[in-house]
């Protein structure tokens, strides 16, 4: 019979625990890229119990892997919580992927209003252009997702405020008939 596959906490106990706001040792080369591919595989299944284990092992928030960060992979399914995680763990918001691409044009271009709206709090900027020259607002109309433009117009107006994003939300659940 051939051996079991060890689970991954077995990867994570043969690390020692880092406090993710102090400086002092962090893991060998190896364990960082054990790590990041952690912390990618969390933000494309939306594990966060996941996400926050590799965070609490001091994984690199802005790694790559195929030219794309944990939280573009979060901001591209969606998953707020996470994209919210990543953010406040100081995940930067406008880092770029092989297209020039950034987590506020994939979470637009795919409709997550949420995801959305945590990006451009958290300072995403909506009129940044990818290498073709589209903003998140072109992706989002493109694709369909009128209150994500909404949501991208009214924050591009310095007068965007909290009362603004409230009122976007109860229209997007009135209109889903909730």
């Amino acid at each position: 019979m051939p051996p079991k596959a060890q689970p991954k906490a077995s990867f994570y106990a043969s690390l020692p625990r880092f406090d993710v706001h102090n400086n002092e040792e962090r893991p060998t080369r190896l364990q960082q890229e054990r790590l990041a591919w952690e912390l990618v595989e969390a933000a494309t299944t939306g594990n966060l119990k996941q996400l926050l284990e590799a965070v609490q092992h001091r994984a690199d928030l802005d790694c790559r892997y195929n030219g794309c960060t944990p939280l573009y992979y979060a901001a591209k399914h969606g998953f707020t919580p996470l994209v919210r995680c990543l953010l406040s763990y100081g995940a930067r918001v406008e880092t770029r992927n092989l297209k020039a691409r950034t987590a506020l044009m994939i979470a637009a271009s795919r409709g997550h209003f949420e995801t959305v709206l945590a990006l451009l709090h958290a300072g995403a900027k909506p009129t940044t252009k990818d290498a073709a020259g589209e903003t998140a607002r072109l992706l989002a109309l493109r694709n369909g997702h009128p209150d994500v433009v909404d949501a991208l117009d009214m924050h591009a107006h310095p007068a965007m405020t909290r009362a603004a994003t409230i009122a976007l939300k109860l229209q997007r659940l009135h209109q889903s008939g909730r």
